[in-house]
C-alpha cells in the first residue's frame, strides 16, 4: 500500500515559506526527479495536504491520507 514520507519543501519562488509535502512510495524524495506535486483533498475526511507522486503513476494517484489513514484515489483532470 502507499507509504508516505513527510519532508519540508522549499519552493524556489518563495524560499522563506517552506511547507510539508508527503512523498508517496519514495523514502528519499530530495534525490528523485520526475514527479508531480500538488495539493489534494482526501475523499473520505475532506482534509487537504500536499503530495508528491512520481511519473510512473500516470494520472491516477493512490495515496493514504495522513489524517484519517484511509486510502483515496486522486485523478488529474487535463
Amino acid at each position: 500500500m502507499s507509504e508516505l514520507t513527510r519532508f519540508l519543501y522549499t519552493p524556489h519562488y518563495a524560499p522563506d515559506k517552506p511547507y510539508y509535502v508527503y512523498s508517496v512510495d519514495c523514502d528519499s524524495p530530495e534525490k528523485i526527479s520526475g514527479f508531480i506535486q500538488g495539493y489534494m483533498k482526501c475523499t473520505h475526511c475532506g482534509k487537504g495536504n500536499h503530495f508528491r507522486f512520481y511519473i510512473n503513476s500516470k494520472n491516477r494517484h493512490l495515496a493514504k491520507c495522513p489524517d484519517c489513514k484511509e486510502v483515496f484515489l486522486d485523478i488529474e483532470d487535463f
